[in-house]
């Protein structure tokens, strides 16, 4: 396990926190249900399971929401409880996100881990899969019981550092969500300001702290923001309903689709080529705010 800094954290620039980015994917296959993988509580039903598996071996206080006295401290504690807050006040980002998708019939569940995670890997992958044989709510009374096939962990390459001085076009694969704060609900300007709030906390996790020119990334954010364009439409993110007990879902809408920004230029383009791996948006750790981030060809 890695030693945690004994004195303040070091203070690093975004390029300089590439080079010590760390990503380490845990993919679980499931025999069959892969019908599933296009609902977007699924995630989330995944990540109730996993940390109700994790929960059994943590401490009273972790589960209690307290800091865990355990040396070192419970998975459970790093999977669940807030952490220091950062930008604004904002509470850290939790150092994982989960994916699912169809293998065939299958279904294969990833859960991406991030710095100070990647060292509970073996922790993360014996809760997923406790958490999956126990069951997935299914409304009714009924559980989805995936049966588990293989389970590998794979250390994903650090994204390359690509110019970023033609347009990109982000690609989303799951809803991509914002705070219920934010009006109109999609608002390419502040999803670029909440990513850098995002990547300053994943940061963290790794054991030091991004330096990042607040003034200049939301003037950048406004100039690219401003010029966007997007298609798509509304998506509501269900939770209850279809895969729980619940009589009447509860809707969080998101947007699906995609959305062009022209030149993003270093900074907002290293955040970008980051986000790929961290999801952006709201919510990002049971699923929404996956894309694919493509690069258009300059037309000189």
């Amino acid at each position: 396990m890695q030693t945690k800094p004994t004195g303040p954290e070091p203070v690093v620039c975004l390029d300089a926190l590439f080079d010590i980015w760390r990503a380490l994917e845990i993919r679980v296959l499931c025999d069959g249900h892969g019908q599933v993988a296009r609902y977007t509580e699924i995630p989330q039903k995944i990540r109730g399971a996993m940390g109700h598996a994790l929960r059994a071996g943590a401490s009273d206080q972790a589960v209690a929401g307290q800091q865990c006295p355990f040396q070192p401290p419970c998975t459970y504690d790093l999977f669940h409880n807030a952490r220091a807050s950062v930008t604004g006040g904002l509470e850290m980002p939790k150092p994982f996100v989960i994916q699912t998708d169809p293998a065939g019939e299958d279904l294969l569940v990833t859960l991406r881990l991030f710095g100070e995670a990647c060292d509970r890997a073996h922790e993360f992958g014996a809760g997923l899969v406790a958490g999956l044989r126990a069951g997935l709510e299914a409304g009714g009374g009924r559980r989805l019981r995936p049966r588990v096939l293989a389970m590998e962990q794979v250390a994903l390459p650090v994204p390359v550092r690509r110019p970023m001085n033609t347009p990109v076009v982000l690609n989303f694969l799951t809803p991509v969500m914002q705070s219920r704060a934010k009006k109109p609900i999609f608002d390419p300007v502040s999803l670029l300001t909440g990513l850098g709030n995002r990547i300053t906390g994943m940061a963290r996790w790794h054991g030091v702290v991004l330096e990042l020119d607040a003034a200049e990334l939301k003037a950048d954010a406004a100039r690219i923001g401003g010029l966007a364009q997007h298609e798509g439409q509304d998506d509501h993110w269900h939770r209850g309903g279809r895969f729980s007990a619940a009589k009447v879902p509860r809707k969080q809408t998101g947007r699906c689709g995609w959305l062009r920004y022209p030149a993003p230029g270093d900074l907002i383009g290293r955040l970008l080529q980051l986000g790929v791996q961290t999801h952006i948006g709201a919510k990002c750790a049971a699923g929404p705010g996956r894309y694919m981030l493509g690069l258009e060809a300059d037309p000189g």
